[in-house]
């Protein structure tokens, strides 16, 4: 009992740090990368894994984490900045449905409403 738990967790350690030996999936580099982290400028480069931003950096610190199976994006000094994707919907390109399925005319009042 006194070896299992220190070789349990030796190997709950290694399977941990094999995650973080993965590869990214996407490589985004020689660029300028706004983080709007507080008290960090900008960084060089981005990893991608599952669509989830693995880590920023320099560009050796990233591209040290692709391997052939990464897609690599030259940014070529361009900025790269989060965003968020809003689609509004113009007056009218968004229509009620009434009740028995029929589509509602602009103007008409909607039944039992």
């Amino acid at each position: 009992m006194q070896r299992f738990i220190p070789n349990l967790l030796a190997a709950a350690l290694a399977f941990s740090s094999v995650q973080a030996m993965a590869a990214a999936d996407l490589v985004l580099f020689n660029g300028k990368v706004f983080t709007a982290e507080p008290g960090q400028g900008l960084v060089q480069a981005v990893a991608v894994q599952d669509g989830k931003i693995l880590k920023v950096g320099s560009n050796a610190e990233i591209n040290a984490l692709a391997d052939t199976g990464t897609q690599r994006i030259d940014l070529a000094g361009k900025v790269l900045m989060p965003g968020m994707i809003d689609t509004p919907q113009p007056p009218g390109g968004c229509r009620l449905q009434q009740h028995g399925g029929q589509p509602a005319r602009r103007g008409q009042a909607i039944a039992g409403a």
